[in-house]
């Protein structure tokens, strides 16, 4: 399914969960952390950032790309954008 959002557009209040198929690990980064990057720019998509943004732990699957013809572990990053919401406070009294 492709997003028409840009990656500036989730800037305010929002994290990135990214899933790595070959490895299965999950982490999560914040959109302006990513923008830090040299290569990665406010316009790209999260298509376009899911085939650049490399897993975590790249180094400890090298066997399993070497069996696919790419070389590349992107290439199947999952990436679910989540809204961060402020801590919700319980306001309430004893009568």
């Amino acid at each position: 399914m492709p997003h028409d959002l840009h990656l500036s557009d989730y800037l305010d209040g929002y994290r990135f969960i990214c899933r790595c198929p070959h490895c299965g690990i999950t982490w999560s980064v914040r959109p302006a952390d990513l923008l830090q990057r040299p290569d990665l720019h406010g316009r790209m998509t999260l298509d376009e950032l899911a085939a650049i943004l490399p897993c975590r732990r790249a180094r400890d699957h090298q066997g399993r790309i070497q069996e696919r013809e790419s070389a590349k572990t992107a290439k199947d990053l999952r990436i679910t954008p989540i809204k961060s919401r402020p801590d919700h406070h319980f306001i309430a009294g004893m009568v």
